[in-house]
């Protein structure tokens, strides 16, 4: 019966992310990405641009579901950039907790940058909030 309950409510959670859009929030008011949009089968970037927050890259696709086995529901896709500057990879992830853990839903984003110039490589990491 317990392993029932578990069962439906992870599919009530799925089911909640997929039918509407996840804001995320940077917990860094000075991170390079203050913001992450999740739709049913999109995830926007935003950047800071001046002194204002835009959309900076859009993919056509959404983490997938990742099995953790550990009281979480964890989402996962890795996305591609590349122009004239740097060619961009990004790691993006969610976590949903279920049960007993009251936790809130948390993102991850781990840039990498490999210049096409002479400028060092670089990695960017930054943990959000889901914004309510």
């Amino acid at each position: 019966m317990q392993m029932q309950f578990i069962l439906l409510l992870a599919v009530l959670l799925f089911s909640r992310n997929m039918n509407g859009q996840m804001n995320f929030s940077n917990l860094d008011a000075n991170g390079s990405f203050p913001k992450i949009e999740i739709n049913t089968d999109n995830t926007t970037l935003f950047a800071k641009i001046g002194e204002n927050t835009k959309p900076w890259l859009h993919w056509n696709e959404v983490p997938k579901s990742i099995e953790s086995g550990n009281g979480r529901s964890t989402f996962k896709m890795t996305v591609y950039n590349n122009d004239g500057i740097a060619n961009r990879t990004f790691e993006i992830s969610y976590t949903i907790p279920y049960g007993q853990n009251n936790a809130d839903p948390s993102a991850y984003i781990k840039a990498t940058y490999i210049y096409r110039d002479k400028r060092p490589n670089k990695v960017l990491e930054e943990h959000f909030k889901l914004i309510q």
